[in-house]
């Protein structure tokens, strides 16, 4: 696959893009629509669950301009102009989850870290926190 773009930015969603209401300014969105206009591809990127990522995309409008979107530290890639696949790479949540059980109490006995295990359609979470709740 071969894009028409001569520039392509990829910033990660959290702490960069996102607001800490998870939510985008409306400058982002305006910047990212004139980016696409000057045929400059905006690919956010993100260690996020693809069903996730793929709402952001939505919101943040690279759906509707055709773009791409990059989710699971870079395991799926999703192009939205062809609506296809470009990557589509998953451990598979049965193996997620023996992974998890076999190993979450053994990773911090004074249950300090908040640790989240994504599977393409479940998330396993050690140790409940704020984005866990998200």
């Amino acid at each position: 696959m071969q894009y028409k773009a001569k520039t392509i930015i990829f910033s990660d969603l959290d702490s960069t893009l996102l607001r800490s209401n998870h939510y985008f300014s409306k400058k982002t969105k305006e910047i990212i629509e004139v980016l696409y206009k000057q045929g400059i591809y905006f690919v956010p990127i993100t260690a996020r669950a693809t069903s996730d990522l793929l709402v952001q995309a939505k919101r943040l409008g690279i759906k509707k301009m055709g773009g791409i979107a990059i989710a699971n530290n870079g395991s799926q890639i999703y192009d939205f102009k062809n609506k296809t696949w470009v990557l589509n790479e998953y451990i598979p949540a049965d193996i997620v989850q023996e992974i998890f059980e076999e190993n979450y109490s053994e990773i911090d006995e004074k249950r300090l870290a908040k640790i989240h295990f994504y599977s393409d359609d479940s998330t396993f979470v050690f140790n409940e926190g704020k984005n866990s709740l998200y």
